[in-house]
């Protein structure tokens, strides 16, 4: 067998750690002024809004419908009319003058130059879905051809949206994409009026900087003030039914020991992540509570395959003592744990590179949450069953102590009362014997003197004489 790691050895020290951070974690909740709480918990306004210059402004004047879509470059038209579809498709044209040249050879199809002619198509930004150009004009924007030409830093936009009041601001991609998520908390009131007016006035003062036609407003999602109140509530209940249930299920598998140490290393875990949530400012939203909820049953599998290990090696190692075969089952899960938590990592990782927005923020708590998990697993779940039980030990030995004591006085009380007895006896035997002796010396007296066989006692013959 390999050699075992004494990781019990450690465990006052990673405790010490663990509740450092814990009380790191709440000392930064009131230093930064609570949470960055997301609209899922306020209510509010979350709107993805991109900043690009125009490119091209289309119109459409004749019968009938005129459909416009763009997707990686390639405009498609399709134009509805009583005589039949038309379907025009336009792609590998270098620039925009070449691009606006062929798409004015379409009928009724008015074409404006807004951006710079000579601009490569490749930078035209494609349109989330198709759009009916006879309902109005359409604006088509493109994208900067470098860092250099960004024209909407994030610090820029963040200082003209300042009268909006409350809201926060993160940058979404590239900074060459210019492309923002803006969340404004709900004031209360009208959620319907309060919804319009943010709109409008994020618009009004994002085109009064930049230019008419420069803000796409590409997602929006909004949620009430009493939907939020509910987010809340089910939160909490969420994560509290997820550790009752927990405790329930490693009680009835294990013991109530096993069971409250489980239970106590998830705390610790999602504590040790909501300080790091403080600390970084991240946006604690719904997507925050899945991952804790994910974290939990990770870290949970994990503590399992320990306490499994626990048990069996508790039958198949009985002269070893308690802490030794706690030891020895993390030592041996050890290997499994260790490649477990390292590919996870590595997926989760894939997701925080790559993704954007609230994917990104949901993996990066994955990351922390997977290394605190792994962390409870080996240093917090098992070293608190190891103390609790160690507890309990001295706990039974003190409560056995007074009956040890009586069983020892009540041994030494019954030979002292038997030397008692047996003194009592010898004396008794004692006078017996002395009386027996005064006896037989009193009747060798008697005989001696000739007794009272020898000669008639007077007051008998006296009566002999009284009845004759």
């Amino acid at each position: 067998m390999k050699r075992v790691i004494r990781f019990s050895k450690s465990r006052t020290i990673m405790f010490i750690l663990s509740a450092t951070l814990i009380v790191g974690g709440v000392a930064a909740v009131f230093l930064r002024d609570g949470f960055n709480l997301g609209i899922d918990f306020t209510g509010g306004l979350n709107k993805q809004i991109q900043i690009a210059p125009q490119a091209l402004a289309l119109s459409y004047g004749g019968v009938g419908q005129a459909e416009v879509d763009i997707r990686g470059g390639v405009f498609t038209l399709e134009l509805s009319r009583e005589i039949g579809l038309r379907r025009f498709v336009l792609r590998d044209y270098a620039t925009l003058s070449d691009l606006a040249a062929a798409l004015a050879e379409v009928p009724d199809l008015g074409v404006e130059i807004t951006g710079d002619e000579n601009a490569r198509t490749e930078r035209v930004l494609s349109l989330p879905f198709a759009v009916d150009l006879s309902e109005g004009d359409l604006v088509i924007n493109m994208r900067v051809a470098s860092e250099e030409e960004v024209f909407a830093p994030i610090g820029t936009v963040r200082e003209i949206l300042d009268p909006l009041g409350t809201f926060s601001i993160q940058m979404i991609g590239r900074a060459v994409d210019q492309e923002f998520s803006l969340k404004v908390p709900s004031a209360g009131g009208d959620d319907a009026e309060f919804l319009q007016e943010i709109e409008t006035q994020i618009v009004a003062l994002l085109e009064e900087e930049f230019g008419e036609g420069t803000v796409i407003l590409k997602k929006t999602e909004f949620i009430g003030s009493l939907f939020s109140a509910d987010l809340v509530r089910s939160a909490i209940w969420s994560l509290v039914v997820a550790l009752v249930l927990i405790l329930v299920y490693v009680t009835v598998r294990f013991k109530f020991v096993f069971a409250i140490s489980a239970v106590l290393a998830l705390i610790h875990d999602v504590a040790v992540m909501i300080g790091v949530i403080a600390v970084a400012q991240l946006e604690l939203s719904s997507a925050t509570i899945a991952a804790f909820l994910t974290i939990i049953g990770y870290s949970l599998n994990d503590t399992i395959v320990v306490f499994d290990r626990i048990r069996e090696n508790t039958a198949l190692m009985p002269e070893s003592d308690r802490e030794t075969v706690i030891n020895t089952s993390i030592t041996q899960s050890l290997s499994r744990t260790t490649i477990t938590s390292l590919t996870t990592l590595l997926a989760v990782t894939a997701i925080y590179v790559f993704g954007t927005g609230a994917i990104k923020i949901f993996a990066l708590n994955l990351i922390v949450g997977v290394v605190v998990g792994t962390y409870s697993s080996i240093f917090i779940a098992s070293p608190v069953v190891l103390g609790w039980m160690n507890l309990l030990d001295k706990r039974k030995r003190r409560a056995r102590r007074p009956e040890q004591v009586l069983k020892l006085v009540k041994p030494q009380k019954g030979k002292e009362e038997k030397a008692a007895g047996d003194k009592a006896e010898q004396e008794r035997a004692a006078q017996e014997e002395k009386i027996v002796s005064q006896i037989q010396a009193a009747a060798a007296q008697s005989r001696k003197s000739g007794g009272p066989r020898g000669r008639t006692q007077p007051g008998r013959k006296k009566r002999r004489k009284k009845k004759r």
